[in-house]
């Protein structure tokens, strides 16, 4: 058993023997949202574990809140353990998520943008969350649900190994003393990391490190009457309820609208900027509109009609966890595991996903048919998917102010999402260790395919020189790439994935067809490699994996496509 102590004066054996001891199954160390998360999930799809949560009230603690935005991955999750009404009735309503490319960043004066977003509204619509509000009432949820809580701090933590359980020593609110001993430990406490440090190894990027400095702004006047919006086809629904994302150089600022009873607006503002590219300094309100002014005036403006009720920051933020679970029973999940950058609002689906991986885990672990490669292969896939996405964004912040080659970049990592991620997530092959493996050869020698694209995208924008609405009129439609429809059967997963392919295998055929051949022979061989996997997956990938596709079960069982036709029919008769 691994011991670790957590301050400077651990207990004596006798003074162990005297303290009050509890047993549970699963201990959860940390009760923010990702705790709270993990709690319900496990509790609803295995309601016979005693589960325990340790820390304080959300009102009890300083959080560093900024303003959920969730997607489809995240919802789903929410809708699954039993929030969706309370969501429709407390959260505001998200469209999506909406770009503003300036068209000539260096003119402060210019207010024109190219805005990308869907066209059309979402099947499956999201949520805004206010996180003081939605945390508080998530811990209230999990009470119902028969979650246990324990008010204090962990002083000592043993890591059991093998058959041993682990084993805390918490000091409660009162001052009392409490030893906990459980088969199962979960990490959720963000950025302290309380058992991740002491069980993996966290690394941190050399280059492309993040920071960011948000605040949450009451009261105000939006930014939008003073754009001027050029767009493919125009929005059949309200584009401020969606999550809007303005892009400059180095950076790229977000706004988040939020639902309050007591305001006539909120809204979470904030920026995000890897600090070895950007030049403004950002340590207060006033840094803060200095930078957006000289870039995007309009949100400025925004900021200063309004009242600012907080500011936060965070300095050089990421890093991530060698590894995530344990066949000894321990995880780590959200912050706890890794730091992410916020471009694509993935950070909760990310931990959705873990705490899904995790409670088939246990499921398997309780059944005694858990062998230790399944643990090692979700923890490898896990940290594989949130890599490459961190990788990928890293890299655009060097081309954030170049409205066409950002445009595409976004275009191509959001068919990435919609045609391969969410498919494969909602038929249940990201959260079983069998369809895990399954997926390793597509996962595999995709790097150099993908800066192959991203320096074609850099040579079409040089190409165009200084873009015009136009020039986006001649790319790809957006609407097209969106799966609006990933909640299909297993049966589709074939077609879903060659779906993928081949909308990277058009992107890059036109632009190479624009740019010339004769420049672009070092797109060949992606070219032929994308074309190979999109032949492979349509018609050997099912051949290959025949009786996975009669043994993986979906991690859903809520009813979410008749939800989402009760939300579209209620629209319509307003």
């Amino acid at each position: 058993m691994l011991k670790y102590e957590i301050g400077n004066e651990p207990e004596t054996s006798s003074q162990v023997s005297q303290i009050p001891q509890m047993k549970v199954d699963v201990i959860i160390v940390g009760s923010s949202i990702s705790g709270l998360m993990t709690s319900c999930y496990l509790k609803q799809k295995l309601p016979h574990l005693n589960i325990l949560v340790i820390g304080p009230r959300p009102e009890q603690e300083k959080r560093a809140y900024i303003g959920e935005s969730l997607t489809e991955i995240s919802i789903h999750f929410f809708w699954e353990i039993g929030l969706k009404d309370y969501l429709d009735r407390t959260h505001d309503r998200k469209n999506g998520l909406t770009f503003y490319h300036k068209l000539r960043i260096d003119d402060p004066s210019d207010y024109r943008y190219s805005v990308h977003a869907p066209g059309e509204s979402l099947y499956y619509h999201s949520r805004q969350l206010n996180r003081p509000i939605f945390d508080r009432d998530l811990r209230h949820h999990a009470a119902q649900m028969g979650v246990q809580f324990l008010e204090g701090k962990v002083k000592e933590v043993n890591i059991g190994k093998g058959q041993d359980r682990h084993q805390a020593i918490v000091k409660t609110t009162t001052e009392e003393c409490v030893q906990l001993s459980a088969q199962w430990i979960v990490d959720a406490t963000g950025h302290n990391r309380v058992i991740g440090k002491k069980v993996t190894t966290y690394n941190r990027p050399e280059t492309g490190q993040r920071s960011a400095f948000w605040l949450r702004l009451a009261d105000f006047n939006d930014f939008l009457p003073q754009l001027e919006l050029s767009m493919r086809r125009p929005h059949d629904y309200d584009l401020w309820h969606s999550t809007h994302h303005f892009m400059g150089y180095a950076n790229w600022i977000w706004c988040i609208p939020l639902q309050s009873s007591d305001r006539k607006n909120l809204v979470s503002v904030g920026i995000a900027y890897r600090p070895d590219l950007y030049q403004h300094p950002l340590q207060t309100l006033d840094h803060f509109l200095a930078a957006v002014e000289s870039e995007h005036p309009a949100v400025a403006a925004m900021v200063r009609s309004g009242q600012v009720l907080d500011t936060q920051s965070y300095r050089n933020y990421l890093y991530s966890a060698e590894r995530v679970y344990s066949a000894d029973g321990w995880f780590l999940v959200g912050n706890a595991a890794r730091t992410v950058d916020p471009l694509y609002s993935t950070g909760l689906a990310m931990t959705a996903l873990q705490i899904q991986q995790l409670t088939e885990i246990v499921r398997q672990d309780l059944a005694n048919t858990l062998v230790m490669d399944d643990v090692e292969v979700l923890s490898s896939l896990w940290c594989q998917i949130t890599t490459r996405r961190q990788v990928d964004i890293t890299d655009q912040y060097a081309s954030m102010h170049d409205p066409f080659s950002a445009h595409l970049r976004r275009y191509w990592n959001l068919n990435g999402w919609w045609n391969a991620i969410l498919p494969l997530w909602w038929c249940g092959f990201l959260t079983h260790p069998q369809g895990v493996r399954s997926l390793i050869g597509l996962l595999q020698g995709g790097e150099k395919s993908e800066r192959a694209a991203w320096d074609l995208f850099r040579d079409a924008s040089k190409q165009i020189g200084a873009v015009e609405p136009k020039d986006f009129e001649q790319t790809f439609d957006f609407d097209q790439i969106i799966n609006r429809r990933f909640d299909r059967s297993i049966d589709s997963i074939p077609q879903q994935l060659s779906r993928y392919f081949l909308w990277r295998l058009k992107i890059r055929f036109q632009l190479m067809k624009r740019l010339g051949w004769q420049q672009q022979l070092r797109q060949i061989w992606p070219l032929l490699q994308e074309l190979t996997r999109m032949l492979a997956v349509k018609y050997l990938f099912r051949l290959k994996f025949r009786s996975l596709f009669q043994t993986i079960n979906p991690p859903l069982c809520f009813d979410h496509a008749g939800a989402a036709k009760q939300d579209h029919l209620t629209l319509i008769t307003k």
